[in-house]
């Protein structure tokens, strides 16, 4: 389906202290990633995209920390850092 899990729930990994985000989707110019955030305590962090760009970001290691991103047909998903 369009809105398979797999297209819009952010993958990541931990390399020396940092979390790279990546949403495996689709960065057409009707369909794409509009954002990702990176959310720990009382801290966001938060990476635009247009159509065209990698929907890709790096951040600081937090464990717990909640990564969303908004696709702009199939609006936001998440997921925790372990």
């Amino acid at each position: 389906a369009d809105a398979a899990a797999e297209k819009h729930v952010p993958e990541y990994k931990i390399e020396e202290g940092k979390v790279v985000v990546r949403v495996n989707h689709v960065m057409e110019q009707d369909h794409y990633i509009e954002w990702i955030s990176y959310e720990s305590g009382n801290k966001e962090q938060v990476i635009q995209f247009n159509p065209g760009e990698e929907a890709i970001g790096t951040f600081k290691y937090v464990k717990g920390a909640t990564i969303y991103a908004y696709c702009n047909k199939h609006f936001l998903w998440s997921k925790e850092v372990e």
